[in-house]
């Protein structure tokens, strides 16, 4: 059964001073296929401070760029939730 995973930023932690962003908090979503089952979950991760030559300022982050240089455990996360997944379907 594959899954469809959706990734959203909650809310990101940052510094008013410089606008850096120091903790990303998400959420993930998997759906089967036949959308017939779903598990989700919450998490947040630390991040490194950035390059000041390349750092994106603040104003101009997005849901997409916000995830960039995160080091997620996706593998991890995908079997979490698909354990869930599975719990829920027995």
């Amino acid at each position: 059964m594959a899954n469809t995973y959706t990734w959203k930023v909650a809310q990101c932690d940052r510094t008013l001073a410089d606008g850096v962003i120091s903790a990303l908090h998400y959420t993930v979503t998997a759906v089967t296929d036949d959308g017939v089952y779903s598990a989700g979950a919450y998490g947040s991760i630390g991040l490194e401070a950035p390059d000041a030559k390349t750092m994106i300022a603040y104003d101009s982050v997005t849901e997409a760029t916000a995830f960039l240089g995160c080091k997620l455990p996706l593998v991890v996360m995908k079997r979490s939730l698909k354990s869930k997944q599975h719990w829920i379907i027995s």
